[in-house]
């Protein structure tokens, strides 16, 4: 069973920025696009081939500002993504805080998708969620 992680930042992420991010954590990781772009897959290097590490999915403007609160009750939110939640509720239309939802494998290489992860919620002053609690 894969881990489920959710990214909510402020702003979009470029993807130099994810990049850099992956590059970051593991100098010589490998990354595909899946379906015209639908999907980010990050894999290491290993003696057999390469290993999954992240499955980054396209991320999804946050129209609906409230489903953080309901979906996500107990997670402290930085205070620009506060910020930049309460402008979208104000105003939906110029709503930049994104929704990005990613997997990892539940294996000692699912941890680099996660130290990724969490890297690029660093990045933008985001949060990052693992819903299995790991």
């Amino acid at each position: 069973m894969p881990r489920e992680i959710t990214i909510l930042a402020p702003r979009p992420l470029t993807d130099a920025e994810i990049l850099h991010a992956a590059t970051g954590v593991l100098p010589d990781i490998g990354v595909r696009r899946i379906n015209p772009g639908a999907l980010l897959q990050f894999a290491a290097p290993t003696d057999d081939g390469v290993q999954i590490v992240l499955t980054l999915e396209q991320p999804a403007l946050l129209r609906a500002p409230k489903e953080v609160e309901r979906l996500h009750p107990d997670v402290v939110l930085p205070h620009t993504l506060r910020e930049a939640i309460a402008r979208a509720a104000d105003d939906p239309a110029t709503a930049e805080c994104v929704w990005i939802e990613a997997t990892a494998p539940a294996t000692p290489f699912g941890l680099v998708g996660i130290q990724i992860c969490r890297t690029l919620a660093d990045l933008t002053d985001g949060t990052c969620i693992i819903q299995d609690g790991r």
